[in-house]
């Protein structure tokens, strides 16, 4: 059965979430993944708050995407915040071609290349 995975990612690094979907078409790849891919930026902080966390909730793990903007975005420290309380596994993906910074609060955390079996395999650690 597969294991249920949120993408925590800057809205601007939606196109990424579409690549992941294909993942899982292959039989090996035994994840489903989860995101927020509409753009709710202005419905408010504990709207979007319960409607992400609730997503988290349902989840074996967070893979958080870092592109150029990843660092300073307050959305995916509160994701990873609340990650980190419940106990969920936490991977760090670059996403090609970027070179932004790493959030503070992931500063630990090993960032992998954005690779279907680089992720699947930081997933099964």
């Amino acid at each position: 059965m597969a294991k249920f995975v949120f993408i925590s990612h800057v809205f601007e690094d939606s196109q990424f979430i579409g690549n992941m979907k294909d993942w899982e078409k292959d039989p090996q790849f035994d994840y489903k993944i989860i995101a927020e891919t509409q753009d709710i930026r202005n419905e408010g902080y504990e709207v979007i708050r319960e409607r992400i966390l609730k997503k988290i909730k349902n989840c074996s793990a967070v893979i958080v995407l870092i592109g150029n903007d990843s660092h300073n975005k307050t959305w995916i420290e509160v994701e990873v915040e609340w990650a980190n309380s419940n106990k969920k596994k936490i991977v760090c993906a670059r996403i090609p071609n970027s070179t932004g910074g790493i959030p503070d609060i992931l500063k630990k955390c090993e960032v992998i290349d954005f690779e279907k079996k680089k992720v699947q395999k930081a997933l099964k650690k």
